[in-house]
């Protein structure tokens, strides 16, 4: 049986606690949804934590791109720290420092060949970064180091550390990842393995694979389910008819799949799945509208789409969130046909507005989704094209499904509720001690 992190657990407040400062790492936090769900994950958690226990303070290390833009976290109990600003900003010699690095780098990159030459790099760069790192961690007092984004950064010997993962997508499929990013992330959660109290997984599935390729001791290896981060309520009636009509879909005869446009994403078998399905149904005009940060990924399946199935899909690029929410809404049905996911927080959206939801039965998705969903091979463009069909064949079928949506979504509870689990995780690991929690 999995270690689960129970909600019932003590939380801040019932008793006296040892846990009076927390360091949350927010230094890998990228602007304009760069880092996906892990910085929601990152930012709700920050936001709820403090909200929750207003007598622990906490200090959120950051970067110099999203610093400003972390303003609205502030609070009496929660302050922020930017620690990671471009090398030499500043400095008259600034020109002179690049200069000699580049050369530096033509001359390693003459010298050794290419596995050589990437080690050599990573090692010169981590020294570097381990002296800035270390000084940080060593100025900011703390009780307990929590980092959301997975690599213990600011790792301080003496103070309990928690390290979230949240896949480990890149051994699954390393065809998805050049070799440098399988070596990171390799290297993120060895990292993680060795130097955290707990590492926190965010599914079962997630933590039997961690278990399964890492060397680690189970009990120091537990799940917490993420929560329902935000309940976000669609555009006004109007101003919802106008972004269909801009989208030129109508309202519920259009599938909804809200992903970037990532290999794992499996949009091109969605659009030979739609493609097959529209064959067997002439008469449907049911399309499927994909949101995502606008990339040349999305353009180019935009053409594929295009081709293959003429008028079949809407890329709509971006979307605020005000505007997913109405998009789901108006939607048929949520498919999710991807073919690895930590946990598939889309779906747990979806379900929570009693959507019909068509998933992918891989990694996470089962146990995000339970029986509040049609589940399918997400290798079996077949399977796919059947479970499109179930919008225009099985309407009665679909709808039983998706009424066990809402009741679903509530056992993973909300934002609050995660974070709450956390909490009692970083309480219990406080007052027990460090040295006898790593091996």
């Amino acid at each position: 049986m999995p270690v689960v992190a129970s909600s019932t657990s003590a939380v801040i407040g019932r008793r006296e606690s040892n846990l009076k400062r927390v360091t949350i790492d927010l230094t890998p936090l990228m602007p304009d949804g760069e880092n996906g769900g892990a910085g929601l994950v990152a930012v709700s958690l920050a936001r709820e934590l403090g909200a929750l226990a207003p007598s622990i303070e906490f200090t959120l290390l950051t970067n110099d791109r999203t610093h400003t833009d972390l303003a609205y976290l502030d609070a009496p109990n929660i302050r922020r720290e930017c620690v990671v600003v471009p090398t030499d900003r500043g400095h008259a010699n600034a020109a002179a420092r690049a200069h000699l690095w580049r050369l530096g780098k033509a001359v390693v990159d003459r010298a050794l060949p290419t596995r050589a030459r990437a080690r050599c790099k990573d090692a010169i760069w981590a020294i570097v970064k381990h002296r800035q790192r270390a000084r940080v961690a060593r100025s900011v007092p703390a009780d307990l180091t929590f980092c959301p984004f997975t690599a213990p950064y600011f790792f301080n010997a003496g103070t309990p550390l928690v390290s979230i993962v949240y896949d480990l997508q890149h051994q699954a499929y390393p065809e998805f990842f050049q070799s440098d990013q399988r070596r990171y992330r390799d290297q993120h959660v060895a990292d993680a393995c060795h130097r955290a109290a707990r590492v926190v997984c965010i599914s079962d599935h997630v933590r039997e694979t961690l278990l399964a390729s890492f060397a680690i001791p189970p009990e120091r290896v537990v799940t917490i389910h993420l929560g329902l981060m935000q309940t976000t309520h669609g555009l006004a009636q109007q101003e919802a008819a106008a972004l269909l009509a801009r989208l030129r879909v109508r309202d519920r005869r259009f599938l909804i799949y809200p992903a970037n446009f990532w290999p794992h994403k499996n949009h091109r078998a969605l659009i030979e799945a739609h493609r097959q399905f529209r064959q067997a149904h002439l008469d449907s005009d049911l399309k499927v509208v994909c949101t995502g940060a606008p990339t040349d990924a999305m353009r180019e399946l935009a053409a594929h789409a295009e081709t293959n199935s003429p008028g079949g899909f809407v890329f709509a690029g971006y979307v605020t969130d005000v505007e997913l929410a109405s998009l789901v809404g108006a939607s048929a049905a949520l498919i999710y046909p991807s073919l690895y996911e930590g946990f598939g927080m889309p779906v747990l959206e979806a379900m929570a507005a009693g959507k019909p939801v068509l998933c992918s039965n891989a990694t996470s998705l089962p146990e995000v989704a339970g029986d509040a969903a049609v589940l399918f091979d997400p290798n079996s463009i077949e399977e796919i094209a059947a479970a499109i069909s179930a919008v225009e064949d099985r309407q009665d079928f679909l709808a039983t499904v998706s009424l066990r949506g809402p009741a679903r979504a509530r056992t993973f509870g909300s934002a609050a509720d995660m974070a709450r689990r956390y909490l009692a995780l970083f309480e219990r690991l406080v007052p027990s001690g460090f040295s006898d929690l790593l091996v």
